[in-house]
């Protein structure tokens, strides 16, 4: 998989398949059946130094991951499903301090505003263990004499497909192991098969390595069946309903010295694109999987509140609505992406006509040529280039950013 010590929403194997790079050589993988051509080198490695000139996937992914979050910063919503944790909001006040109140003037649970907009479900993002070391086999369905599909069986009580992961043996379920973008998922009976492209799984160790004695760059045999992983860990993540809201207390003298009291409540979404959720004080029954206690009188007002929700864009015409991106959010991301690199994409022509179309100034002014941009455009706040201008209008379309609207009680 050509994963990163940075954590980006989208998967980098998906910037591949954006750019026209064949995704054996992307990973660092040459097999009889993607050979590698002296006059279209695009084999990636994963670290600069690994081949001197040439961008890295360590370097793509910081840049991708910086692209995504100017793009956040500019919609105040996720372009697909993420969990934010410990969030910490302001609670509607009256106009008499003094006054505490869980309810508005109509007698319904008072509103408060998340930083996203999109609000999916509120709740924690929890990872359960589900089967550790599940064996990988691999198939060949086009029966071109190459096993091409990596395919893992794991028994579970899961019974939503898309809360199954797969990652990388004994990182613990760390979110950069995570191995994506799996090809399909399906529960039967009991039993979960997870299908996944096998260029996502060759040896780390083959991956940090990549380079001989000389120094030379060195890449990864994919005829060879030794140089894949053979097992992957499965996990369940989902959102734990159990944990959505905390409530924290000015210290008291029968609490001990410096010790907050806290309360836990729900909440409920009132307006999902805004992000408006009402909310109350209530206990967690775990028996009856629901909250108990709703309302009850809070001691005082809280000094803080923090909140844990999942939000984001769903595009329902998807295989996985909850874990992928809509394709033009996707694509017009990773052509931004391409103007934080700081070294020019070496490669096939393809590739790296894209690059040079998408980093191309639109704004400059020279002998050589020139462009005519609204006056307006020179203010975006992603930059003057071709990428830039696209994604400044994919984020203005239709009134697709978030307007966050007054906080009333």
């Amino acid at each position: 998989m050509a994963w990163a010590d940075t954590r980006t929403l989208i998967p980098l194997d998906r910037v591949a398949y954006h750019l026209g790079i064949d995704p054996y050589h992307f990973n660092g993988i040459v097999t009889s059946h993607r050979p590698a051509y002296e006059s279209c080198d695009d084999i990636w490695f994963q670290y600069d130094y690994q081949n001197a000139g040439k961008v890295s996937r360590e370097s793509l992914a910081n840049a991708l991951r910086q692209a995504e979050q100017v793009t956040i910063r500019q919609l105040n919503w996720f372009p697909v499903l993420d969990w934010v944790t410990e969030e910490e909001v302001h609670l509607p006040t009256h106009y008499r301090p003094e006054t505490t109140s869980l309810y508005n003037a109509l007698g319904k649970p008072k509103s408060l505003l998340s930083g996203y907009g999109y609000v999916y479900a509120p709740g924690k993002k929890t990872k359960t263990l589900v089967q550790e070391d599940v064996p990988i086999a691999f198939v060949d369905y086009d029966g071109d004499g190459f096993e091409e599909i990596a395919q893992v069986s794991v028994a579970t009580d899961v019974t939503d497909p898309e809360e199954l992961y797969i990652y990388f043996t004994g990182t613990n379920g760390a979110d950069t192991s995570e191995i994506r973008p799996v090809k399909s998922i399906e529960i039967t009976e009991g039993i979960a098969t997870i299908e996944f492209p096998r260029y996502l799984v060759p040896l780390r160790t083959l991956v940090s390595r990549m380079v001989d004695v000389r120094g030379e760059p060195l890449v990864i045999n994919g005829d060879d069946p030794g140089n894949y992983e053979v097992s992957v860990d499965v996990y369940r993540v989902w959102t734990d309903p159990s944990q959505q809201v905390t409530f924290y207390y000015t210290p008291v003298p029968c609490d001990g010295p410096c010790t907050e009291s806290t309360q836990t409540g729900c909440m409920t979404i009132k307006d999902s694109r805004l992000g408006l959720l009402t909310y109350q004080t209530g206990t967690w029954d775990e028996k009856t999987g629901t909250y108990t206690n709703l309302g009850c009188t809070i001691a005082g007002r809280p000094v803080r509140t923090t909140i844990n929700y999942r939000a984001g864009l769903v595009n329902n015409d998807l295989p996985m609505p909850t874990r992928q991106m809509s394709p033009e959010w996707e694509r017009a991301i990773v052509y931004y992406a391409l103007t934080f690199l700081d070294t020019e994409i070496c490669g096939c022509s393809n590739t790296h006509n894209i690059w040079k179309k998408q980093i191309e100034d639109r704004s400059r002014n020279t002998r050589d040529g020139s462009y005519t941009l609204p006056y307006a455009l020179l203010h975006n706040p992603f930059g003057t280039t071709t990428a830039a201008i696209h994604l400044y209008s994919q984020v203005h379309a239709d009134g697709v950013r978030r307007v966050i609207p007054p906080l009333t009680s």
